[in-house]
């Protein structure tokens, strides 16, 4: 009998443990206060990149690679599209 009381008491042990380990809430990535927002954080500074006003990252960061391409078209190939007196 003492056995069956121990196993009990460990069923019961693990469903309290597994009750109150269980979040209902998601974890906000975007909350300033949460160490885990601190990456995100971090490479949207680096990519002067904000949601709210740039829109989804991966159009984003296309329009600025495009406008990379441009600016070293220019510089390096010294050929400017948008010159209308340069013959392409």
């Amino acid at each position: 009998m003492k056995h069956n009381l121990s196993a009990a008491g460990l069923l019961v042990a693990a469903l309290a443990l597994g009750a109150t380990s269980c979040s209902s809430q998601r974890t906000h990535y975007d909350d300033h206060w949460n160490n885990r927002s601190v990456g995100l954080r971090m490479g949207n500074y680096a990519y002067n990149y904000r949601e709210d006003r740039d829109g989804e990252f991966w159009a984003y960061q296309g329009r600025q690679m495009s406008s990379v391409g441009l600016t070293l078209q220019r510089h390096f190939l010294n050929e400017n599209p948008d010159n209308p007196l340069q013959p392409h």
